[in-house]
This record gives C-alpha cells, sequence and structure tokens, in this order.
C-alpha cells in the first residue's frame, strides 16, 4: 500500500461536480463520478477521509461549498490529496485552478484527476479546452434563451413573479388569485395616496404572507410593483408597437389585455470587489442593457385597472429614498453601504428615541442596519452595529470630496481602469481584427484553388466536399472571433465615453460646489464613480471606500462610526 513519507496512505477527499445542464445532457451522476472514485482511491492505497460534493454548480463559480469543505479540511492538516474524475470537475477556469493549487500547496495538499497526464503542456491543453468548452456552452445557453423569448415563452428562474406561478412548462405564467389580489391593492392604494411604508405597514398588520421568503413587506418591492409591465395592461396594438415577435402577436386575443415580461433587459457578471488587507468580496454588478435589446413576452393580465397604474406611477415617479417624517434622503442606501460580514447592502432605518421633549416632541433617531441580520436573525449575520446615517454620510463624503479635488489621482486611476479593461480579454483589437481579416481572404482564396484542381482533375468531389467543409468551419470561426471583437470595441468605446464623461464632470469642480452639494447630488457622484463602502466591523476600525471605476481604488478612514 502506498505511504506518504513513511506514514502510511495517503489521507484523501473525494471531489465529484455536476452542474444541471451536464448532469442532463451526460446523464454522469454525482453517485457515478463517487463509484469510479472510489474503486480508483482503492487501487491507489488512499485512505478516504470524506467526500465531497457540488451538485448544480458551475465549473465557472469558485465560490462552492465542496470546494470550501476541501480547503477548510486542508487548512486542519487532515489531507494530503483532493481527487476528481476529471481535471474539468475542479475548475473550467484556469486562473480559479492555478490560485487554487497555490493556496493548497502552502498546506501540503495537492490536487490529483484521473485524467492527469503528468505533463505540465497536456494538462495545460487540458484546462484550456475545458475554459474554452464552458464559454461555448454559455454562449449557446444564452443564445437558446433569446431565442425561445422570442417565440413569446418565459424564461423560468428560481422564482416566478409575484402573483404568478409557471405553467406546466414552466415557460408560461398563470396568475395566482389570491396573490394577484394582493397586487391589485397595493396598486390600488398607491393611486389614492397611500405612501410605500403606510402600505407596507398595513400589509404586516393585516399578517399578509410577504413574498418568497421574507419575514415582512420591503418598500422595493411594493414600489416595484407600481412600475413593472408585468402588471400593467396592454392591448396587442400596445404590444406591437413595444416591438413584439410578429410570429408571437398573430397568436394573441385582440379583445383581451396582455401583461409585459420583459427578457434580456440586464446583464449581470459577478466581480470581485477589495475589502482592504488583501482580501476580496464577490459583488454583481448589474448594466442595464438599451432598451433595443429587451425581448417582449406576453403574459397574462393581472386585472389592475390602467387608470390605477397610471395614477400610481405619476405620484411615485421621481420620489427618492426618504423616511416618511422628515422626507430625508439616504445618500447611502441603495446597495452602497455594505456589510463587512455579509457583505450585503445596508438597509436606512429610522425609529422614535424613547424620550419626549419639554416641548412634547420627540427626536427621531435615523442608521443603518445589515439588511441580512434584520431578516434573517443574527445567526445569519454577527454585524450587530448601525451607524448612525448623518454622521457616516458626512465621513464617506468628506473621503470622496478628497479624491475629486485632486484631478491628477482621478485622471490616474480612470485611465488605470481602462487600459485594464481594453486588455482584461486580451491584446490589442485592432491587430487581432487584421488577422482574422487575413484568414478569411486565405480561406476564400483556398476554396478558389480546390475548385481549380477539381476543374483540372487533379481532386475528385469527395475530397473537394472535405476541403469545404473544413474551410466552412474556419470561416465560422473567424466571423465568430469579429463579431467579438467588435463586441469588445464597442465596450471600449464606451469606457472612454465615461472617462471623459467623469473627468470633465469633475476635473474643473470647485471646492464651493462640493461643499454646498446636497443629499441628491452626493448620490450622483457615488454612482458615477462606482463607490461602495464596507463599514467598519468594530468601533476601532476605519470604514473602506472602493472606486470602482477607479480599478478598485481604496480610501480608509481611521475615525470610527458612531453608533449610538
Amino acid at each position: 500500500m502506498p505511504s506518504t513519507n513513511g506514514h502510511g496512505p495517503k489521507r484523501a477527499i473525494l471531489y465529484a461536480r455536476v452542474s444541471t445542464d451536464e448532469q442532463a445532457k451526460s446523464g454522469y451522476s454525482i453517485a457515478d463520478q463517487l463509484g469510479t472514485l472510489r474503486i480508483y482511491a482503492a487501487e491507489k492505497g488512499y485512505d478516504v477521509i470524506e467526500e465531497c460534493v457540488d451538485d448544480g454548480w458551475s465549473g465557472g463559480d469558485p465560490d462552492r461549498p465542496g470546494l470550501r469543505r476541501v480547503m477548510e479540511l486542508a487548512q486542519m492538516g487532515t489531507v494530503e490529496v483532493v481527487v476528481a474524475m476529471k481535471r474539468d470537475r475542479f475548475f473550467r477556469s484556469r486562473l480559479y485552478r492555478l490560485l487554487m493549487d497555490k493556496d493548497l500547496e502552502e498546506h501540503g495538499v495537492q490536487l490529483e484527476a484521473m485524467n492527469d497526464t503528468g505533463n505540465r503542456i497536456g494538462d495545460g491543453v487540458q484546462d484550456d479546452f475545458a475554459e474554452w468548452e464552458r464559454e461555448q456552452i454559455t454562449e449557446r445557453t444564452t443564445a437558446g434563451r433569446r431565442e425561445k423569448a422570442r417565440q413569446g415563452k418565459i424564461i423560468a428562474g428560481r422564482l416566478p413573479n409575484y402573483g404568478f406561478r409557471f405553467g406546466p412548462d414552466r415557460d408560461s405564467y398563470e396568475v395566482v388569485e389570491e396573490e394577484m389580489a394582493v397586487v391589485r391593492w397595493i396598486i390600488s392604494e398607491l393611486a389614492s395616496g397611500a405612501s410605500v411604508n403606510g402600505v407596507c405597514a398595513a400589509l404586516d398588520a393585516d399578517g399578509v404572507p410577504p413574498p418568497a421568503q421574507g419575514s415582512k413587506w420591503q418598500r422595493t418591492f411594493v414600489r416595484d410593483c407600481a412600475f413593472d409591465d408585468v402588471y400593467a395592461p396592454h392591448t396587442t396594438e400596445e404590444l406591437r408597437a413595444l416591438g413584439v415577435n410578429p410570429e408571437v402577436l398573430v397568436k394573441l386575443d385582440p379583445k383581451r389585455l396582455y401583461g409585459v415580461w420583459w427578457y434580456n433587459r440586464r446583464e449581470a457578471k459577478t466581480v470581485r470587489v477589495p475589502v482592504g488587507d488583501g482580501r476580496y468580496r464577490k459583488r454583481k454588478q448589474i448594466r442595464k442593457k438599451p432598451k433595443g435589446e429587451w425581448i417582449l413576452v406576453p403574459v397574462p393580465a393581472s386585472g389592475v385597472p390602467r387608470e390605477a397604474v397610471v395614477a400610481a406611477r405619476e405620484r411615485l415617479k421621481g420620489q427618492v429614498k426618504c423616511s416618511s417624517a422628515q422626507m430625508r434622503l439616504w445618500e447611502l442606501s441603495g446597495g452602497i453601504l455594505r456589510c463587512p460580514d455579509c457583505g450585503r447592502a445596508l438597509v436606512a432605518i429610522s425609529a422614535w428615541k424613547g424620550y419626549t421633549r419639554k416641548d412634547g416632541t420627540r427626536k427621531r433617531h435615523f442608521h443603518y442596519a445589515c439588511g441580512t441580520r434584520r431578516q434573517r436573525g443574527k445567526e445569519a449575520c454577527s454585524y450587530s452595529r448601525t451607524p448612525n446615517a448623518l454622521k457616516i454620510e458626512d465621513e464617506v463624503w468628506e473621503a470622496v470630496k478628497a479624491v475629486l479635488l485632486d484631478p491628477e489621482r482621478l485622471e490616474r486611476g480612470l485611465n488605470a481602469y481602462l487600459k485594464a479593461e481594453a486588455e482584461k480579454d486580451g491584446g490589442d483589437p485592432e491587430e487581432e481584427a487584421r488577422v482574422l481579416i487575413n484568414r478569411l481572404a486565405e480561406v476564400d482564396r483556398k476554396r478558389t484553388a480546390y475548385q481549380d484542381l477539381v476543374a483540372d482533375g487533379l481532386m475528385d468531389k469527395r475530397e473537394l466536399r472535405a476541403r469545404l467543409d473544413a474551410l466552412s468551419r474556419q470561416k465560422e470561426a473567424a466571423e465568430e472571433g469579429l463579431r467579438t471583437l467588435e463586441e469588445r470595441r464597442r465596450k471600449i468605446r464606451e469606457l472612454h465615453l465615461s472617462r471623459e464623461k467623469i473627468l470633465t464632470r469633475y476635473r474643473d469642480a470647485v471646492p464651493e460646489a462640493l461643499e454646498e452639494a446636497n443629499g441628491k447630488q452626493r448620490r450622483a457622484v457615488y454612482n458615477t464613480l462606482g463607490v461602495t463602502v464596507w463599514v467598519a466591523k468594530t468601533k476601532d476600525d476605519p470604514i473602506k471606500i472602493v472606486f470602482n471605476a477607479l480599478g478598485g481604488e481604496e480610501v480608509c478612514r481611521s475615525d470610527a462610526t458612531s453608533t449610538k
């Protein structure tokens, strides 16, 4: 039996992973992988101490429960080797694989796959192919979903919109009358002048179950009900004007009304945001796509009267996040201020002080609190502090203002970010485009040459077809490469425009104008610079401010935030 440094068999973890799509396609399940791995481990003489599984997780996601467990055992020193059936079970990204190898190497642990070649170049080729295959799967999945939406079908997510349930094939909506009656009541109340806070309080007081797994009705959801087209009534003529697929339109009843479910409105990507001390947190960045790229899917009407929707939208239009008592604008709400423990956004809270003044009035207290802890309790998040809103908003603005008043620093950060984004996907797009255009020209030249060989009797038609098929594949690959490059050019142009917009706005900013900026103007600055604020975990720690539009540049404030 093999031993490790003369101390007995190697202690091993068996690791298996499969995504839902892969399992449906290949049928090679977690149980199949583990069965194969057990036989392999027995042949190698490994002492299996645990089996770690990631069922339904993508190979492009490095933050998986199974991998986290592997790292825990490695840090405890209880394992020496982690075995998977294939290299791509660990990762479909070379970068993540290299980082994992480095982290485990510090603990004397190695990753091993049954299809390892033992050759650095061979293993690298396998990793490159796995990464390329994941990109192709993503592209095909995205294209398939777009086509499905163009056919008038819902793209089922984790949960349907409140008031609906998925149809039998999960590609359509059916109305849930009990929930939809609540939506109709919400929009009716907003249309009649009720406040969002008042609607939430009334629903909670009546014991109406909130959407999903929340314990209370959320202001954001109530407000969004008025603006979500899925609840607004539309005639077929309005659907035509909005750009519904004509093939879908002819199947609709012109005498009925329909709601609109939009697909492809936003693009989300996960980024790693620095929080200091060499640590990072994952955060989703959402980019709203141009309306021309949205895809309209008709759904059953909610039964909300048109006049109620119009009135509710008019009353709520242009409102900002405020307290009902003093119409206070919360500058750091909406995801800017984040919890240092769970990473979730801090929510705005206001409450009366527990005493009454001599004049019979009471003072109102404004602060921020972790949304996770408020919804799920202290077991879900350990961050119990509630930063004073007035103090932390002034503190953050002072730090941001210092950056705005340093034009060289601002331009340096923007240029660094622009360069990093432009080079992130490879080399010079213009040079790559020239190579691909030359490749297309070479394909056309070879096609003509092959046809000449057939005409001269030097090549038969069967060989010609094989050669032309190969050329067609090369042509498709080059054309796809050109399309990808054009998308990269578009993103680079957008980055340049964004850079000029920021520089134009703040290069000539005068201190007096920044000193007089109100809460709404401050929020506009934060959104433009992509500001994320990580609050202090303890009263002695500094808060950390990250400027995402400046390439993740970080500013720390040493003065602690009051929680009184």
